[in-house]
């Protein structure tokens, strides 16, 4: 199984919306002396990538796993009574950590995308779609980022609220060719 969503072969732009599946077109090998085995290789179409499928695909979870792994680990050496340069560092800028911890994995989603997707799979709406819901994950867990610098900008109710609503439309994208 692809970690990205494929590409349906009935869809001519960029992106469509549905619900339905994502018609994709494999290649049966030809397996001599196999009882029903196509004596030539043919090309058929075969439904994928469902409406939940697609949730989970663009919703990058070991990217935004390893975010708060480092998020939480830059809080809780706020607090620690260590002299090492890493808990004065995070002392005196959690959210420069925070940020540079933020721009990694930003700037490193768009290479795991391209080093987790078949040969030849487009990933364009996979990266923008998945950047986007790192964006919102971020904010949802309240990283320090966030709030760090005074902005004050972490809002539960809001944060909660931008997570259902993007997590429930973009199962309805399917990428075209």
């Amino acid at each position: 199984m692809s970690r990205l969503v494929r590409p349906d072969v009935n869809t001519n732009g960029l992106l469509t919306f549905r619900t339905g599946p994502v018609a994709v077109m494999t290649n049966t090998a030809n397996v001599p002396g196999t009882p029903g085995a196509p004596t030539t290789n043919q090309s058929q179409v075969v439904d994928v990538d469902n409406y939940t499928t697609r949730i989970a695909k663009y919703i990058p979870a070991e990217v935004i796993s390893f975010y708060l792994a480092a998020d939480k680990s830059i809080q809780a050496l706020q607090t620690s009574n260590g002299e090492s340069v890493f808990v004065s560092a995070s002392k005196a800028h959690p959210a420069m950590i925070s940020g540079i911890v933020f721009l990694a994995c930003l700037i490193g989603l768009p290479f795991y995308y391209r080093a987790a997707a078949d040969r030849g799979q487009p990933i364009g709406v996979n990266v923008c779609l998945a950047l986007a819901a790192f964006v919102l994950w971020s904010y949802a867990t309240d990283g320090t980022m966030w709030n760090a610098v005074g902005w004050n900008v972490f809002d539960p109710s809001i944060a909660s609220l931008s997570i259902l609503i993007y997590t429930f439309f973009i199962g309805f994208v399917v990428p075209g060719k």
